[in-house]
Formats: structure tokens, C-alpha cells, sequence
């Protein structure tokens, strides 16, 4: 069964991460094959900054904050529409929370290995 939510502890918070809808991921994966580049990180440092603004909202408004207030555990979005809802401690935070929600988002293509052999086809086609 696909894996469609994950909670991690990265950076010392707790993080719930959701599968973008298929459009979304559909799209994202379209950019990331688009480069030949099959890295994650380097992905996100070769976008121009519009692309990588589009591309990080796109992810974040699919992660929550897992906030613990007396016991209980709350997600908080870190995206609510357009306004950011949690405070990042840094940009490397934002930047390495961006990647491993990509690389979550893209996990079932490397697991396969489709992602692998769909940039091969691609590439035979000359696309």
C-alpha cells in the first residue's frame, strides 16, 4: 500500500508530511525528470527562484508542525492558503524541511526504481 503520511523528527521538531494530490505530483514530477538531475537537493538548488518558490509552497501547504500543548498532539499547516504559519527557525530549515518533503513525495519512484526508468524513456524519445 502506498505510503501517503509520515511523521519524522528533523531539526529537533516533529513534522507531518502528506503525499501531494496526483496533480500536484504529477507536475512536480514533471520538473524534477525534466533536469536529468535525480537528487533531491541539487533539484531545488538549480530551480530559478519562481520555480522554487511554486515548487516549496506546493510541498509545505502538504506538511504540518506537530504541536504538543498539554498531552495532546496538534497539526499545525505550515502553509494555510498563501500565509506561512509557523515561524522557521532558519532558512536552512525551511530549505531542508522543502527537501525531505520532496523526497518523501518522491519516494515510491525511487523504491521501484520508475523514476530511474522513466527518465531513461524519456530520454530515448529525446523529450
Amino acid at each position: 500500500m502506498r505510503e501517503t503520511k509520515k511523521i519524522i523528527e528533523l531539526l529537533g521538531r516533529k513534522w507531518e508530511l502528506h503525499k501531494l494530490n496526483p496533480l500536484e505530483g504529477s507536475n512536480l514530477l514533471r520538473k524534477f525528470v525534466r533536469g536529468n538531475n535525480f537528487d533531491p537537493q541539487d533539484f531545488l538548488s538549480q530551480l530559478t527562484d519562481q520555480e522554487f518558490v511554486a515548487v516549496q509552497k506546493a510541498l509545505l501547504r502538504a506538511v504540518y508542525e506537530i504541536i504538543e500543548k498539554e498531552g495532546q498532539q496538534f497539526p499545525m499547516p505550515v502553509f494555510n492558503g498563501d500565509l506561512l504559519s509557523i515561524e522557521f527557525k532558519s532558512g536552512d530549515e525551511a530549505f531542508v524541511v522543502t527537501a525531505v518533503a520532496l523526497a518523501f513525495n518522491l519516494q515510491g519512484f525511487f523504491d521501484e526504481g520508475a523514476l530511474m526508468e522513466f527518465g531513461k524513456i524519456v530520454k530515448s524519445f529525446g523529450a
